[in-house]
């Protein structure tokens, strides 16, 4: 099954009809299809963040009953969440906040604005702050994955310019005013993924396949230490020793394919979230200068990406089952 998220499909929907309305305008505007783009592109990266993350857990909860099969006895230490919950939550609001910073943009550009945004941007402007003192206090820095400090600074800068600018109805001038921010903001998370696959969260998460491919290697070596060491008890068993432990190496072989395909795909998908995090910070950056073409580049290599991580997360929806 090879589906979008819905903030996939609603995405692809308004690229086409912003660039429709993009070669139409051809000048340097803020047309409401062209800001739409960045508000689905925010609820996308939302779903996928939602989706990447779970799939790393589901991965690796798979890999950990596999392991509990060849413990003697069973118990709570032998499963465990890589990504803390607490942690996850924060990630959760923090792009729902980004979220309904860009809706806000959006409805800058509605024909039907009315009286009650000034309180509405006023409200945006109170519950960002809010947020950021939240992160402050929680300090949820530590756990994976988490979010770095400089987030709160981030939506406390954004916040207070939506209540200083809340009479400004010019999308383009509050994206420009913004853009330092946003921009800080999706770079730091994005950065908390990773660059590689060595670094930050891909990193922490790489050890984890690290030790149970290292644990496999070593069953591996030991199963054909005891093969030779059967044959040369016994030579005249040879074929059945031979047969027997060509058969472990082999599902251990397997396994071993197995966990490198777990460990891959889980990368391919944090690695694909950093990307539209940083597309996304790329599309405002040019909705704030009016550079609608280029915006919208960002618009499809962000649909580009939650179709490919939604596959992925897809494929190992349907292979982890029992």
């Amino acid at each position: 099954m090879n589906s979008i998220s819905p903030g996939g499909k609603w995405l692809v929907t308004v690229l086409g009809l912003a660039i429709m309305l993009a070669l139409a305008t051809g000048c340097k505007t803020v047309p409401t299809a062209s800001v739409q783009t960045f508000a689905a592109g925010a609820t996308s990266a939302k779903t996928q963040a939602d989706e990447a993350f779970q799939a790393v857990n589901d991965l690796i909860a798979a890999d950990q009953v596999d392991d509990a099969a060849q413990a003697t006895n069973l118990s709570e230490s032998l499963f465990f969440t890589v990504l803390d919950p607490a942690a996850l939550a924060v990630w959760d609001n923090t792009l729902a906040k980004l979220e309904a910073y860009a809706q806000h943009l959006e409805a800058l550009t509605s024909p039907d604005l009315t009286q009650d945004f000034v309180t509405d941007s006023e409200n945006l402007g109170a519950q960002l702050q809010a947020f950021s003192q939240s992160l402050q206090t929680q300090q949820l820095v530590a756990p994976a994955p988490a979010i770095p400090p400089g987030i709160a600074t981030a939506f406390t800068e954004i916040g207070s310019l939506l209540i200083r600018e809340k009479a400004e109805h010019d999308a383009l001038r509050i994206a420009a005013d913004a853009n330092a921010s946003i921009g800080h903001a999706l770079q730091s998370m994005a950065d908390t993924i990773g660059k590689t696959s060595q670094d930050a969260l891909r990193g922490t998460l790489q050890v984890h396949w690290q030790g149970r491919l290292a644990g496999l290697m070593l069953q591996f070596k030991q199963a054909d230490e005891k093969m030779r060491q059967a044959i040369a008890g016994d030579p005249a068993k040879k074929e059945i020793s031979l047969a027997d432990g060509a058969a472990a190496k082999k599902a251990m072989a397997a396994n071993f394919v197995a966990l490198m395909q777990k460990r891959d795909a889980q990368d391919a998908l944090l690695a694909s979230l950093r990307r539209s995090l940083l597309n996304l910070a790329g599309l405002h950056a040019s909705l704030a200068k009016g550079a609608n073409l280029e915006a919208l580049q960002f618009a499809q290599m962000i649909a580009d990406e939650v179709k490919a991580s939604r596959d992925i997360y897809t494929h190992f929806q349907t292979s982890l089952k029992p």
